[in-house]
């Protein structure tokens, strides 16, 4: 860390990734309670994660009701009537939840652009907007973007922290495999594999972590995001990794309280990283509001 001496003081150097941090509880703590960034965000974080569960949840009900209907067992079903409720429950969170995320992830970055213009400007009386913004994507054919970028942002934050628990039961298996002897030094070497794996692809995702934001606010295809993404974030994808990382604490606190943190660790995930790939791929603020 650097230090600048001028006029006989001494400035510290803030990290990208406090910086990001520091500017997120910033902009969600601006203004009331009732109007103030954190409450439009958290709205719009419990409106997607319920659409999120309603998706997933009412097809499997409707599955269980015509096992009931056809004379199956419900808990034992067969295994095509299991693939086939599997099946539909995915293509159900697809199109109606992950757009919603994406939505969200978009309402945080209008968020913190109406912060920007109303700290540059003096401009108190400007209104946060709606949470309901976040269900904006379905309009003026950007559902087909939000769909791939909310896909790619969960590729790029779910994928990395699943190789975890995959390695320690593959693991398992091959442990249970070879000689009794060996057993636990199976298990150990192929999870510290599957935790070394979990971390250098995450690295190697972080430079691929601005494809959802390109692809909402410009008009670029899949792959032109990902080939713009991985040229903008060249150098960059340490800092990258080290935000993400920096919110493992509300990540574990989120699996201890059984995803009640996560109402308020989400809005201050999703607007750290808005405010950090801002810094990045940042345009004119007016020409971002429409002024």
């Amino acid at each position: 860390m650097t230090q600048t001496n001028q006029n006989s003081y001494t400035y510290k150097a803030i990290p990208e990734t406090k910086r990001s941090r520091i500017y997120a509880a910033s902009v969600l703590n601006s203004g009331s309670v009732s109007g103030s960034a954190w409450f439009s965000l958290l709205t719009a974080v419990i409106l997607v994660t319920a659409l999120s569960v309603a998706a997933v949840k009412l097809p499997a009900l409707a599955f269980e009701a015509a096992a009931s209907l056809s004379g199956a067992d419900p808990n034992q079903p067969g295994l095509p009537f299991i693939a086939a409720e599997t099946a539909v429950c995915a293509l159900s969170f697809t199109l109606i939840a992950l757009p919603g995320w994406a939505g969200a992830y978009l309402l945080a970055d209008r968020l913190r652009m109406r912060h920007d213009y109303r700290r540059s400007y003096n401009i108190e009386s400007m209104e946060n907007p709606s949470p309901l913004l976040a269900f904006g994507v379905y309009k003026r054919k950007r559902y087909l973007r939000a769909l791939v970028s909310a896909l790619s942002g969960a590729v790029i934050y779910g994928l990395p922290p699943a190789l975890i628990p995959t390695a320690y039961y593959i693991g398992r298996h091959v442990g249970w495999a070879s000689p009794r002897p060996f057993d636990a030094i199976f298990v150990f070497m192929i999870n510290i594999g599957g935790i070394c794996c979990a971390v250098m692809l995450c690295r190697l995702l972080s430079r691929l972590s601005l494809v959802p934001r390109l692809l909402l606010e410009r008009n670029l295809d899949p792959f032109a995001a990902i080939r713009l993404s991985y040229k903008l974030m060249q150098g960059k994808s340490r800092a990258s990794f080290r935000l993400t990382m920096s919110f493992i604490g509300w990540a574990l606190l989120t699996l201890v309280s059984c995803g009640i943190s996560a109402a308020w660790s989400l809005p201050l995930f999703i607007t750290a990283r808005a405010g950090y790939e801002y810094n990045i791929t940042g345009r004119d603020i007016l020409i971002d509001l429409g002024l």
